[in-house]
């Protein structure tokens, strides 16, 4: 067998080049098998899209451990002061984030199908395009609450006199 970049002899089955480094078998996608999928090593770190917008980009990519965000912060919110489990709901929710942080690549690679790597990195592309719209309006909303509170709280320390 001979290499078919620089035409030298080399053991048969060989997946890379012993002479020229080049790869001569092509790598197999395995993206949407789930937990048997092999993830390659150029889309693994951190993904910010993930983080931030958690179980909607989890549903997409059929990342369904992503939904325990919003329902820890749902039964946060829904739970009895007295209980404890708003607490509780929230460092759960932020530890979920921070693991679709780091992981949130592999997890998609593994949940949906893509035709290639380069499919895969323009999808997650896409998905960053609207962050920083998203964080922003967040802030935006977040001022919003803040002033709300603060003209309510002033009328109705006024009205208390």
């Amino acid at each position: 067998m001979f290499c078919k970049f620089c035409g030298k002899e080399i053991a048969p089955g060989s997946a890379v080049c012993e002479h020229c480094g080049a790869k001569l078998v092509e790598a197999v996608n395995t993206s949407g098998t789930g937990n048997a999928a092999v993830v390659p090593e150029e889309i693994k770190g951190l993904n910010w899209s993930a983080f931030w917008f958690g179980w909607i980009w989890g549903l997409c990519h059929n990342v369904y451990v992503s939904l325990l965000v919003v329902i820890t912060g749902a039964i946060g919110f829904i739970a009895p002061k007295e209980s404890g489990f708003g607490g509780f709901s929230g460092v759960v929710g932020l530890v979920m984030s921070i693991f679709l942080l780091t992981k949130g690549n592999e997890l998609a690679w593994r949940g949906r199908r893509f035709e290639s790597v380069e499919e895969f990195k323009a999808v997650q592309a896409a998905w960053k395009k609207w962050l920083w719209p998203y964080i922003a309006f967040l802030v935006l909303l977040c001022v919003i609450l803040i002033i709300v509170i603060a003209l309510c709280g002033a009328k109705f320390l006024q009205q208390c006199k």
